[in-house]
């Protein structure tokens, strides 16, 4: 039988229930304040009574064994969240960034400091063109790891939580897992990024907005699988921006 909307919300529900795994487990729905830290003492959105599942937590119980080690040392990367409007059959996943949308573009930087290097100092030409190899396939950082949050969370972490479920209720999981993966890219799913707000000070020419970025570089990945990519700031994301994302999909 073929994995549907309703298999799906089965398999949250078995991970909502903590006691279903070892002591050890870490809390898989959480309060939207605690899964959006941003890696020290203060929560990257406040006020929120919004309940989530925390990817992260969802992957660390995944890889437990009975006895409370771990299966495996590294996981994959996640997004920081998840959750399935069953209503309208929508998954959705966000990130939360503790950083302004608009951000130094350092791939800039590196054309302008070959630049300067070509035009200002005598550098022997086959270093120049070697430099402009290394920019050619140059990308920020963020920008990388965001795309494997994304490629990652789809068809590693989340197939990683369906292979417990499996083992639980005795499904074979190599004859599930096709079924799975084929549920998972025809599903209708929103990759949701919330970045912090922008200083007032306007923007450098050298900046960029992660918004165009991330769009431009998950622009193919978006039409083989269904997905709607959306960039906010943390101030649209708490004027309710949550509810009309999920009111208007």
């Amino acid at each position: 039988m073929s994995f549907n909307d309703e298999d799906f919300i089965n398999l949250l529900e078995y991970y909502r229930n903590q006691d279903n795994f070892h002591k050890k487990s870490k809390i898989p729905f959480d309060n939207l304040d605690n899964i959006s830290k941003s890696g020290d003492d203060n929560h990257f959105i406040e006020n929120r009574d919004i309940f989530m599942f925390n990817f992260d937590n969802l992957c660390f119980n995944a890889n437990l064994r009975n006895n409370g080690k771990p299966i495996n040392k590294s996981l994959p990367a996640t997004c920081d969240a998840l959750c399935f409007d069953d209503k309208k059959c929508i998954l959705y996943f966000f990130e939360f960034k503790n950083l302004p949308l608009n951000s130094i573009d350092y791939k800039y930087e590196l054309k302008s400091i070959i630049e300067t290097l070509e035009s200002e100092y005598n550098i022997d030409k086959q270093i120049i063109l070697g430099l402009n190899r290394i920019y050619g396939r140059f990308e920020d950082e963020i920008i990388c790891k965001l795309k494997t949050k994304t490629n990652d969370s789809l068809f590693f972490s989340l197939p990683l939580i369906y292979r417990k479920y499996c083992e639980k209720f005795e499904l074979d999981f190599n004859q599930c897992h096709n079924d799975f993966i084929l549920w998972l890219l025809n599903s209708n799913k929103r990759f949701i990024f919330v970045f912090a707000d922008n200083d007032d000070i306007s923007p450098l020419n050298h900046h960029i907005s992660f918004d165009i970025k991330l769009k431009d570089k998950l622009i193919h990945f978006e039409s083989v699988s269904n997905i709607k990519t959306m960039v906010v700031t943390k101030k649209d994301f708490e004027n309710d921006i949550l509810y009309n994302i999920i009111s208007n999909s």
